[in-house]
C-alpha cells in the first residue's frame, strides 16, 4: 500500500490525448517552480485547486516572488532548485559557495 501526501495546491496543466499533468506546490515559490516546469514542458498550467486551508488562503491571497536563476544549474534544474532552473536568493543564503558551484556533470551539459 502506497504513502499519501495532502499538498496544499494543486496546478491542472492543459488537457492533451484526455490526460492532464498534475503540478502539486505547498508554497507560492513552488507554484512559480512549477509553472516554470510546465513551461519548459511546453505545457501551460491552467487552474489551481486547494486541498487545504492554507491551500486555499495561498490562491486567495496570491503573491509574486522575486526568483533569480539558480546559479548552480543556469537554469536547466537541479535539486537546489527543485529541477525549476528558479529559486529565491533567501534560499540561496542557506547553502555555502562551494555548494552551489556547478558539478562536473552540470558543467559538461
Amino acid at each position: 500500500m502506497g504513502s499519501t501526501h495532502t499538498y496544499n495546491v494543486i496546478g491542472v496543466g492543459e488537457e492533451r490525448e484526455d490526460r492532464s499533468s498534475l503540478y502539486p506546490a505547498m508554497s507560492h515559490l513552488d507554484m512559480q517552480q512549477q509553472a516554470e516546469k510546465a513551461k519548459r514542458r511546453g505545457d501551460k498550467i491552467v487552474d489551481w485547486y486547494w486541498q487545504t486551508q492554507t491551500g486555499r488562503k495561498m490562491l486567495e491571497r496570491r503573491v509574486k516572488v522575486k526568483t533569480v536563476v539558480c546559479p548552480t544549474c543556469k537554469g536547466s534544474g537541479c535539486q537546489i532548485c527543485n529541477f525549476s532552473g528558479i529559486t529565491t536568493k533567501r534560499w540561496l543564503a542557506g547553502f555555502q559557495d562551494w555548494q552551489l558551484k556547478p558539478t562536473e556533470s552540470e558543467v559538461a551539459a
